[in-house]
């Protein structure tokens, strides 16, 4: 089943982002994912939250290849890096429609 990691950025530090956004991608394609989305050219349209500066839309063909791209040892230099340099917040979810069915 397809899965899917979301991602809202905001940057605290800006050192990183130039060598993230180069490789980052490669890393994620040799693990199975595809980008889907990634923007700044965002609005919130519905609540309070604060506005990002990039949002994030990357679809994996399986949990375990989402899982293995983001604790594996080439992302990790650069997970450290997002993490010193921004405040993140990263969701990780099935390709399915699930509503309203028991846990």
């Amino acid at each position: 089943m397809k899965h899917y990691i979301f991602a809202k950025l905001n940057f605290t530090a800006f050192d990183w982002i130039k060598s993230y956004q180069e490789e980052v991608p490669d890393i994620i394609e040799k693990a199975g994912g595809k980008i889907l989305a990634r923007t700044h050219k965002t609005e919130v349209i519905e609540g309070s939250c604060e506005q990002p500066h990039v949002i994030l839309l990357v679809e994996f063909p399986s949990k375990k290849s989402a899982e293995d791209f983001y604790n594996g040892d080439k992302y990790r230099p650069y997970l450290e890096a997002r993490l010193a340099g921004s405040v993140s917040e990263i969701h990780s979810f099935a390709g399915e429609d699930s509503v309203g069915e028991s846990a």
